[in-house]
């Protein structure tokens, strides 16, 4: 074995250009691999981040005839939150509870108005579930105001201690309004909290509204890696609540990415098919420029496994420098993208919203061992694949018919 592994590298530093070329052209397409997955992962560890941190939390209670497809209905309210709150509080793995009311509103500088969310938070408890004041960049959390994000007060000219009327539409039609001074501004990771949310103090939309139920109640636990038990407890303990796991929020987005996951997979396979016929290609060539050389061997009594397992070597020791390299190329792509990132509000603007699945601000990809491992793997596993019928033409070669060629 020893000997057919020096033969092969003997091979494979005879045609070094073609060889070189190859495994380059493997390694090009191990490395885009590397990048896409690491890429996506960071897309999906952003785009969660941005769901629990200002969205679901960890858990997210709703009223048990909650209907998704109208969530600003008065029947979606929860009567009983105070109580739910106080219980919650109780469960040792529960580190904050929240409850948040949503309406459908306008918010007008007194010359334009623009459709917003208008949400209902609870100063004190808010901050234990959700991340909204870590993004604060002007002003302050203050209850008697309102806190608005930046695109949103951007479009409409205002700015901290500006006057501004926020109306709310009833169900039956009647229109309800306040005027509130600004004396927050959020710019934060999630598009639509910055372009089309405004937060006022629950009890005060609630009043407004005339309402006293809430639409839903956040939770954060303290593992999220054992939120889907307490999640599965609650539900149990609350039958009369609709109780989700922030997963289950999350199912359009994972959809997505699962989507973006089998694009990028065609991409990846149109790449490595591309290298795969490089390498039969050079091992072809390989075949007819040694086939003299491969009579001798076979007249010196190399048997045909030996000659076929000689040329599957061959394209195994291609597949790891292609594998190789792709690896040095992956973290070298990689490394921009997780270090620096890609700021996304200057590619498609401040204003665009496409939901929290698409996050703002800088992107970065993520850093995991498994795309180099297996990308490494492929490499090696799709070489050999390849090397496979060469490697069976030639070992069929009978000695005479080899020394025959000119």
């Amino acid at each position: 074995m020893k000997y057919l592994f020096k033969l092969a590298i003997a091979n494979i530093r005879r045609a070094t250009r073609r060889t070189v070329l190859t495994f380059f052209i493997l390694g090009f397409g191990i490395s885009l691999y590397i990048f896409l997955e690491s890429f996506i992962s960071g897309w999906e560890n952003s785009s969660f981040d941005n769901l629990i941190n200002f969205q679901t939390g960890h858990i997210k209670v709703y009223n048990g005839q909650y209907d998704s497809e109208k969530p600003y209905i008065l029947s979606n309210l929860i009567e009983n939150h105070g109580k739910v709150i106080g219980e919650l509080y109780t469960k040792p793995y529960v580190t904050g509870a929240a409850a948040r009311v949503h309406f459908l509103g306008e918010l007008d500088n007194m010359q334009d108005a623009v459709a917003v969310v208008v949400t209902g938070i609870d100063f004190i408890n808010d901050p234990k579930v959700y991340t909204l004041t870590n993004y604060l960049i002007e002003g302050s959390f203050d209850p008697s105001g309102v806190i608005v994000g930046k695109t949103l007060a951007d479009d409409l000219g205002l700015g901290i201690g500006d006057y501004c009327f926020i109306s709310l539409r009833k169900e039956q039609g009647a229109y309800v309004s306040a005027e509130k001074q600004i004396t927050g501004i959020v710019y934060t990771t999630d598009i639509a909290v910055n372009g089309s949310s405004v937060f006022l103090d629950i009890d005060e939309v609630l009043s407004l509204y005339g309402v006293n139920g809430v639409t839903e109640i956040g939770i954060k636990t303290a593992d999220i890696e054992k939120s889907a038990l307490h999640t599965a407890e609650l539900i149990k303990e609350y039958p009369g609540l609709k109780i989700e796991h922030w997963k289950e929020a999350a199912k359009q987005t994972i959809q997505m990415m699962e989507m973006e996951r089998k694009f990028d997979g065609i991409i990846i396979l149109f790449i490595i098919v591309i290298a795969l016929v490089g390498i039969i290609n050079t091992m072809l060539m390989s075949v007819y420029e040694k086939q003299r050389e491969i009579g001798t061997l076979k007249a010196m009594g190399m048997t045909d496994a030996e000659v076929m397992r000689l040329f599957v070597l061959e394209g195994a020791l291609i597949g790891f420098l292609g594998g190789l390299c792709g690896i040095i190329l992956g973290i070298m792509l990689n490394w921009y993208f997780a270090e620096i990132g890609i700021d996304f509000t200057k590619i498609w603007g401040s204003d665009m919203d496409f939901g929290s699945s698409v996050p703002a601000g800088v992107l970065k990809s993520s850093w995991m061992i498994a795309p180099y491992i297996s990308g490494l793997l492929l490499g090696i596993i799709s070489s050999v694949a390849a090397s496979y019928y060469p490697a069976k033409k030639t070992s069929r070669m009978q000695p005479m018919e080899c020394l025959r060629v000119k």
